[in-house]
């Protein structure tokens, strides 16, 4: 939500929020930002990931049919993302996306802009790029051997893989019935990404966890990025009278983790609250944590509070380890215990853990009375605050957080030179065509208004595509790439000679239309041109002229739009017809070996991920 404001509130770009509907209200009226629901549950997800905190689901799992439930949300999620990629809100302007900024996990990014040809960023707070610095974060990786680099960077396609496997129907059915796409290959897919050198952008402190050094110049690490809540939060009387009535408390919560027994699991933290001897605050949260029992008095039960108010009033943190949570605490300079339930919870325990400022993790599932009582009782030692200060001081050491990945989303996208995504005439606007046969590029407005004014119409403009994200490039096979190689090279040869008659032709009528012309301003009639029909309305045209802007008569110039009223091509057009058909012919001639060589390159290749292709598609 912060990125967005600040893309929205310093440098002006509409911004579309595409998530859970569960999220619409806290993103227009919390971020004022404008909502698309894409549909889903995350209550269900989160249940399902505590159900099955591994990469495979369990046998209970398939039993009771959660996992097709579960490929089902994530169909209908697909559809969701892209309808808020083109479609406009209800009674809302209409919409379509220049950019793309997404989180891997949500999948259909890179095949929503693959089908408009727009940038895309991936913005996540932790790593999906390949690595030797340490593991895919929901891999469970056995350190093994000297050297753990080669597991480490292995995990991370084998995590893609074992999702392509189980959602590689359900993307390809998105991108061939929805978006109109090619299916591709579920042992080619996993990895694209990495290999298109997408940019990205990771949300953590690098005084935390350092940027890998095999990271290349497309990934960069921004900060943590943080909310201000706290400034328009009222705390109720109790939660103040309870802060207020002795020593700071510890807090305890699990954000939106999904718990099955909440009430066993609400009496195995007051025990150890009791044991650790504290005060403490424990959060409900969706896991509803709640007592059949009267609740002590050195404990009380939170509501939804923000934890930038929150955390400065506390001693130190138990959390289940999410990322927004974790950065929070630690900004703080709290020393923090992570219980992780799945997913990125167990790298920011073992972050944490190793920085000193909390102990090591301990997974819910092997979480005790004895071990979260010894956990607090290390968070409140000197160490432990000593270690998250130092922690704390890197993180303000890294600036704006959320302003440092708007700068790196803008240092990823093309705004000048020749492949600008500016539109020619209006330097604030995005360009959707280009003049075909120039560089000329136009937003949907410079179009309108030129295609109003009879200097361009829509037979001359091409839809611009700003990107192409297929990795797929040339024949799928060698037989394919000789034919199409030497297929081009004929074209090009005969191409060159045989329009040879069509240039001088086209040289010979234009000069005859512009002696037609002088033939008739001599006369003193009107020097119409063979295209211009119609009757004079009696309006004076010079009274319209300021409806177009300064720019786009000059760009139409520029771009060979304007009345040819002079004498037109001379004698010498003909020799520039000429050498023109030649130098095709002898430039197609020339190329040919390289262009053979590199369409057999390319098809051997290929070969291996076309049959690959069939083979997934066929089975």
């Amino acid at each position: 939500m912060r990125i967005g404001r600040v893309l929205r509130e310093e440098h002006g770009h509409r911004v579309r929020v595409a998530t859970h509907p569960a999220f619409g209200d806290f993103v227009e009226r919390d971020s004022g930002l404008e909502f698309f629901s894409v549909g889903g549950d995350p209550a269900e997800l989160m249940a399902f990931m505590v159900r099955n905190p591994g990469m495979l689901p369990s046998l209970e799992t398939v039993r009771a049919g959660e996992l097709g439930r579960r490929r089902e949300a994530m169909a209908r999620m697909f559809d969701g993302f892209w309808r808020a990629c083109v479609r406009a809100s209800d009674g809302g302007e209409p919409f379509v996306a220049d950019v793309i900024i997404a989180n891997p996990p949500s999948f259909a990014h890179v095949h929503c802009a693959e089908a408009l040809g727009v940038p895309l960023h991936l913005v996540f707070t932790f790593p999906y790029t390949p690595t030797q610095a340490f593991p895919h974060p929901l891999a469970s990786v056995r350190r093994a051997g000297r050297d753990p680099g080669y597991a480490n960077f292995i995990s991370y396609p084998l995590v893609e893989m074992m999702i392509w496997q189980g959602l590689g129907d359900v993307v390809n059915s998105f991108r061939v019935k929805t978006l109109g796409l090619d299916s591709v290959s579920t042992v080619w897919a996993p990895g694209a990404a990495y290999r298109l050198h997408v940019p990205s952008t990771y949300l953590w402190s690098p005084g935390l966890v350092p940027k890998p050094k095999d990271w290349g110049p497309e990934i960069s690490v921004s900060g943590f990025v943080f909310l201000d809540l706290a400034s328009s939060f009222q705390p109720p009387p109790a939660l103040r009278a309870f802060l207020d009535a002795g020593e700071p408390p510890v807090y305890i919560g699990f954000g939106s983790i999904v718990i099955d027994d909440p009430d066993a699991f609400t009496e195995l933290i007051f025990e150890a609250v009791r044991k650790a001897g504290v005060r403490a605050l424990v959060s409900k949260g969706w896991g509803g944590l709640r007592s059949s029992s009267r609740v002590p008095d050195n404990i009380f039960f939170l509501d939804n509070t923000p934890h930038d108010w929150l955390f400065p009033r506390v001693r130190a943190c138990v959390i289940h380890g999410g990322a927004g949570t974790t950065a929070i605490a630690l900004k703080c300079g709290r020393p923090t215990m992570i219980i992780p339930f799945f997913g990125d919870q167990h790298f920011w325990g073992s972050m944490v853990g190793s920085s000193g400022a909390g102990p090591p993790p301990v997974p819910y599932k092997h979480l005790s009375t004895k071990k979260l009582a010894n956990g607090i009782r290390y968070c409140l030692g000197e160490a432990a605050r000593e270690a998250a200060g130092e922690v704390a001081a890197a993180i303000e050491r890294d600036g704006d957080g959320a302003r440092n990945a708007v700068r790196a989303f803008h240092g990823h996208l093309r705004l000048r030179g020749p492949g600008s995504m500016r539109c020619s005439i209006l330097q604030d606007r995005v360009a959707a065509w280009r003049l075909k046969d120039t560089h000329v590029r136009l937003s949907p407005l410079a179009a309108s208004i030129l295609v109003d004014r009879e200097q361009v119409s829509w037979k001359g403009l091409q839809l611009l595509r700003h990107v192409e994200w297929n990795d797929f490039e040339g024949p799928g096979e060698p037989v394919t790439g000789l034919a199409g190689s030497l297929t081009e090279t004929v074209k090009g040869v005969f191409g060159g000679i045989g329009g040879m008659p069509y240039r001088l032709g086209k040289t010979a009528r234009t000069r005859m239309q512009m002696r037609r012309r002088r033939r008739q301003r001599s006369k003193g009639g009107p020097a119409k041109s063979a295209d211009e029909h119609g009757e004079d309305d009696g309006e004076d045209d010079d009274d319209d002229d300021d409806a177009v802007p300064e720019g786009a008569t000059r760009c139409a110039e520029e771009a060979g739009m304007e009345d040819r009223s002079g004498d037109g091509p001379g004698r010498d057009q003909y020799l520039s017809d000429i050498a023109s058909s030649a130098g095709q012919t002898a430039w197609a001639i020339t190329t040919a070996p390289a262009s053979l060589a590199l369409a057999l390159a390319q098809g051997f290749h290929n070969a291996p991920r076309l049959s690959s292709s069939t083979a997934s598609t066929t089975a």
